[in-house]
């Protein structure tokens, strides 16, 4: 967090200047600018968000007046940095690395102090004394990484090979680079370092791709000197929406049962993907089960999946609506098959008559069966399901994993409940609503990283600005049309509540600025809108477009929702904001 701490310290320094007024000297509040791109999120993963990571500290700590002003796309900073300069704020920090710019201004407007982030005083004129730069020990840094990169490389068998990725090779690039090949020879003489810049400090996808190469050819760690923060084992899931388990070795790739399209899928189909540690397919485990209806395939094979750690030749699947757990080989084979005997007679979910006045409100008639799978300490395969087929009371089945056998099972008698296994196969229930309501470190996930986005008016919005109401943060493009479909059903849930209880941050991911006015101008939405700048889903990676996630009064994630599901969708989202608005 090098840049946040940097511009804390000089808010620090400015913090105890006093001001001489008359005979007195009184203090009083310091103003400080920040000029940005827009898009910046406050994250340690890139260099501009760990700069308004400081920022955003430096006003909660140190009472300091702040202001974050955006540099159109297609404009130089001048004149974002001549306006803050005009209302002589006292600290103007440029969070960009154009040092001729900052220097231009500040010669024009002497008596305001500029600060450029991560530059060297070099890069300044002498005639701008009241600009200042600042430079890290970063081959420091680097070398530590270095060394520490070798340590873990030659636990490897074979070739010993580490790397890094940056943009540019120059100074401010460098001196990581090279620190970190100092600390790994130290380390190992041996070892082979590589180096590749992408030339391209805008553009995160050429370092990744470089990263890709690298670890295609036997790197076993790469330094990204870049910033970029991109996930390099980000993939495109195996079906619409996918659950996944994983070990030590092994990646599986399940349909979800909570997003699941209508879509036709052909009989031979995998029922399970396994995948390799880069998201590519390897190879599939069993097959589908292609129902009476063809585009109800994806709900009849959703299901959960369980690996067993000690066992590397075990996959576990429960389908979510068909009575059945299934267990499958390394090679996809089928070792067991069991059921329950919930039904029966099994028969496949089916697409029921719309109400009367919704010829478009497609319904499904299913029976909800199988909702999770474990393997637990106790080395048995527990599997939690319905008691009935609308779920309104659970069970939990133990089965032997070896054959399949049904040991025991127990009926919970709750439609919600949170289960864990001790070691001696202790079971202990717990109260779902009283675990999601405990602090964000044993309950509910705390949502970020945090944003300060600009509105289409130029002001700037911060995430804790939210904290206190139940939020919707909801992600969106003028290209998507299931967006255009949702926005009037968030205007009216927008409208239903007072404004001290709940909001909507909706948050364009338009690259085109025009495209997003348009469809504003066209919507005319009654929250409202932040501009993503398309930086959104390197930030949040969502896999598609709208995103919501739901946030609890103190910024906690209540649920994320995937795609537009229609009034149904709305109306259960209604009855959650009003039950988290009533709750303590």
């Amino acid at each position: 967090m090098k840049q946040a701490t940097v511009v804390l310290a000089a808010l620090l320094v400015l913090a105890s200047v006093t001001v001489a007024g008359g005979r007195a000297t009184e203090r009083r509040t310091l103003r400080v600018g920040l000029v940005a791109r827009p898009g910046i999120v406050a994250t340690r993963r890139t260099y501009e968000g760990q700069v308004l990571l400081g920022f955003l500290e430096a006003e909660r700590t140190l009472g300091v007046e702040g202001r974050i002003v955006y540099i159109p796309p297609t404009q130089d900073p001048t004149g974002a940095l001549e306006s803050l300069a005009r209302q002589r704020y006292d600290l103007v920090i440029a969070a960009f690395a154009d040092p001729p710019a900052v220097a231009s201004v500040a010669k024009r407007f002497p008596h305001v102090r500029f600060l450029l982030i991560d530059a060297s005083f070099k890069a300044f004129p002498r005639q701008a004394p009241n600009v200042a730069g600042t430079v890290y020990r970063a081959e420091e840094a680097g070398y530590l990484a270095g060394y520490l990169a070798a340590l873990m490389e030659d636990r490897r068998p074979g070739k010993h090979l580490i790397s890094a990725v940056g943009g540019f090779p120059y100074s401010g690039v460098t001196r990581w680079t090279v620190g970190y090949a100092a600390g790994a020879r130290h380390a190992d003489p041996h070892i082979e370092v590589r180096i590749d810049y992408s030339r391209d400090f805008a553009n995160a996808a050429k370092c990744r791709r470089l990263a890709l190469r690298q670890i295609g050819e036997g790197s076993g760690v790469v330094f990204d000197v870049a910033g970029s923060g991109t996930p390099l084992r980000e993939w495109t899931s195996p079906f619409p929406a996918s659950l996944y388990a994983t070990d030590a070795h092994r990646i599986v790739a399940a349909r979800s049962p909570y997003f699941v399209q209508f879509v036709a899928e052909q009989g031979g189909e995998p029922l399970l993907w396994l995948l390799d540690t880069l998201g590519h397919r390897t190879h599939g485990v069993g097959t589908i089960h292609v129902p009476e209806v063809p585009y109800l395939a994806q709900l009849v094979n959703a299901g959960a999946v369980a690996l067993d750690p000690s066992d590397d030749n075990a996959i576990y699947f429960a389908p979510l609506v068909r009575d059945e757990i299934v267990k499958f080989d390394g090679t996809g084979a089928t070792l067991w098959r069991t059921a329950r005997g919930v039904f029966r007679q099994e028969s496949d979910p089916r697409f029921v008559p719309p109400p009367p006045g919704k010829p478009r409100d497609l319904r499904v008639a299913y029976a909800i069966v199988n909702i999770a799978v474990a393997l637990a300490p106790d080395g048995r395969l527990y599997v939690l399901g319905a008691q009935d087929s609308g779920a309104t009371r659970l069970r939990l089945d133990v089965f032997d994993p070896a054959t399949g056998r049904l040991v025991t099972t127990r009926v919970l008698g709750t439609p919600q409940a949170a289960v864990a296994i001790d070691r001696r196969g202790a079971l202990h229930i717990l109260n779902a609503d009283s675990l999601l309501g405990q602090s964000p470190a044993l309950g509910r996930e705390t949502f970020g990283p945090p944003f300060s986005l600009s509105t289409l008016a130029g002001d700037s919005v911060s995430l804790a600005e939210y904290r206190g109401k139940v939020t919707l943060v909801n992600f969106w493009a003028s290209w998507c049309d299931p967006c255009r479909e949702e926005f009037p059903h968030m205007a009216a849930l927008y409208r239903d509540f007072a404004r001290n209880d709940f909001d909507i941050a909706a948050i364009s991911d338009d690259v085109d600025e025009g495209k997003m006015r348009a469809f504003v101008q066209q919507y005319r939405p009654p929250f409202p809108i932040l501009v993503g700048g398309g930086r959104m889903k390197g930030t949040y990676h969502y896999r598609g477009l709208p995103y919501s996630v739901l946030l609890d009064r103190h910024g906690r994630i209540v649920e994320r929702i995937f795609g537009f599901g229609g009034a149904a969708e709305f109306s259960a989202l209604r009855e959650t904001i009003a039950k988290e608005i009533r709750a303590p």
